[in-house]
């Protein structure tokens, strides 16, 4: 489902009201900056599909770190158990190599800017005045960042970028 209007999942956008899963949400149409993560998908696309394929070699080499939270405590106060466990927890591994890249290639600003901007669209959203990312508005910041993508691999690439934003707690709430 999305929050921006599009037809996603079987889902039906009509006027500012979002149709499916026996709900209606009532969207709130704000922008959200994208450029800064599509700018280093679009500057770095083999070098990122690099790293990502040397994961087949070294399947050890990487291991989720834990930042200022236990992962299993921010996905409570996020009300993001199930979907960490059904979508980002077996990505984990590639979530390191992208840490990794973003380190050694001196992306950490971008990405800190990046998730200002999520996290700015996250607060203000619907008047909530809230960190917490909750299934709906993850799903709806994966399919604004994909949106305008047309190449699989590169729109898969971006989907872990945002898990990554999440796991290494960038964006969502941290503590209550």
């Amino acid at each position: 489902m999305s929050l921006f209007g599009d037809d996603v999942g079987g889902d039906k956008f009509n006027g500012d009201k979002v149709l499916g899963d026996k709900n209606t949400y009532i969207l709130n149409h704000i922008d959200l900056d994208i450029g800064i993560l599509k700018d280093i998908l679009e500057n770095n696309p083999s070098v990122i599909k690099t790293s990502l394929k040397k994961l087949k070699t070294i399947p050890s080499e990487f291991s989720p770190d834990e930042r200022t939270i236990p992962i299993s405590d921010k996905n409570l106060l996020n009300g993001l158990t199930d979907f960490y466990e059904n979508f980002i927890k077996r990505e984990e591994q590639k979530l390191a190599s992208i840490d990794k890249f973003f380190k050694d290639n001196d992306y950490i600003d971008d990405i800190e800017d990046a998730s200002d901007s999520i996290r700015m669209f996250v607060f203000s959203f619907a008047n909530r005045n809230s960190m917490i990312l909750d299934p709906l508005l993850f799903n709806a910041i994966i399919q604004e960042h994909t949106k305008s993508i047309v190449e699989s691999s590169q729109k898969s690439i971006m989907k872990l970028i945002i898990y990554y934003l999440y796991r290494y707690c960038y964006i969502g709430l941290k503590d209550a």
